[in-house]
């Protein structure tokens, strides 16, 4: 059975706990659109010609490749829980697949 990256975080380094990410009050604030903006295939047309317009804007070159590493990998918040640490600051790694590929803190 596949783990999840907290799984695979906590395995991988002993005395430290996978924790939820706290919101800041902004992330919380409610966001109201005030205008629309044009649509792009509209401004393709107006700028580049009718070929231009008629293509879908959808089939990007992002569309058409698969995921990238970056894409697959996940961020999870690591905390102290052995008291070794007097900061007692917190870690972000960088799960990709089953492994720690990276980390910051």
């Amino acid at each position: 059975m596949p783990k999840n990256a907290k799984q695979v975080a906590e395995e991988a380094m002993p005395g430290w706990k996978a924790v939820e990410e706290q919101t800041g009050v902004d992330a919380l604030a409610e966001h109201h659109v005030d205008a629309a903006g044009v649509d792009l295939d509209r401004l393709k047309r107006k700028y580049f010609g009718e070929a231009a317009g008629a293509r879908d804007s959808t089939l990007g070159a992002a569309a058409r490749r698969g995921p990238t590493e970056a894409e697959q990998s996940e961020l999870v918040i690591m905390e102290r829980t052995d008291g070794r640490d007097a900061s007692g600051g917190r870690k972000t790694v960088i799960v990709h697949g089953e492994k720690i590929v990276g980390t910051q803190g």
